[in-house]
C-alpha cells in the first residue's frame, strides 16, 4: 500500500488503532503525516468493532490520540473494570469500560467520548 494511502486499523476483538506509532503489521512504522489530525478524536463506530465471543472489544489508540465513540443502541453501565481477562487474553482490569444495550462491551486504557442513542 503507497504511503499516502495508509489507514488507520482496528485489529481483532483486541483492537489497537496505530496512528504515527510503530505498527505490528508488517513491523512498520507509520509516517508522520499518516493517520488523524492531532487533537481531533478519532471517531469509532461501534457496529464496525468486532466483539470476541463474549461480546468485548479492548481499543487503544496510543499517546495522545483521543477516541469518540458512536453508537446506534444505548449505552448501559460504564465505569472502571474490576479484575477481568477477556477471552482474547487481555487483562482489563482497571480500563474504562462501556457496556451497551445488546451486550458489546468497550474497555479502553483512557476515558472514551461517547455518543449513543438514548
Amino acid at each position: 500500500m503507497p504511503s499516502d494511502q495508509i489507514e488507520n486499523y482496528i485489529i481483532g476483538s483486541s483492537a489497537t488503532l496505530f496512528t504515527g506509532e510503530a505498527s505490528i503489521i508488517g513491523g512498520q512504522g507509520l509516517p508522520a503525516n499518516a493517520g488523524h489530525p492531532v487533537g481531533e478524536p478519532l471517531e469509532l463506530v461501534l457496529a464496525d468493532l468486532l466483539p470476541d465471543t463474549a461480546g468485548e472489544v479492548v481499543v487503544s489508540a496510543g499517546s495522545g490520540v483521543l477516541l469518540r465513540l458512536k453508537s446506534d443502541v444505548p449505552l448501559r453501565a460504564s465505569g472502571v473494570s474490576d479484575p477481568h481477562v477477556t477471552v482474547a487474553g487481555v487483562d482489563v482490569t482497571g480500563l474504562h469500560f462501556y457496556k451497551f444495550e445488546g451486550g458489546v462491551t468497550i474497555y479502553s486504557p483512557d476515558d472514551i467520548e461517547v455518543s449513543a442513542a438514548a
